[in-house]
């Protein structure tokens, strides 16, 4: 429905209940990252699985990317956010602790 996706959870932290709130990556910020990976690892980030970019959509769908070593580049898709696999998840660009 064209709605953000999120990406808040609760934990325990040292015995005590934790509301984290989250941002998903942009592709943008994706790609930036990508980038950076590259030039400190000499590797890309995903050559093994996906990367939900939850900040990203296309109408009711969620984009998602990875490495194809294979075609040498990265490869962008729009899934249904209830293509669920074990090789995909969120990379998270901001975490906040509420108190």
């Amino acid at each position: 429905s064209n709605q953000e996706l999120p990406v808040d959870f609760e934990t325990e932290i040292n015995g005590q209940k934790v509301l984290i709130q989250s941002d998903g990556l942009s592709l943008e910020e994706y790609m930036i990252m990508q980038r950076a990976y590259f030039e400190k690892t000499g590797r890309h980030l995903d050559e093994i699985g996906w990367t939900w970019l939850l900040s990203s959509s296309s109408g009711s769908r969620v984009v998602a990317a990875f490495w194809d070593p294979d075609g040498r580049r990265l490869s962008v898709y729009a899934l249904d956010p209830g293509a669920v696999d074990a090789s995909l998840g969120p990379r998270l660009s901001r975490s906040f602790k509420l108190a």
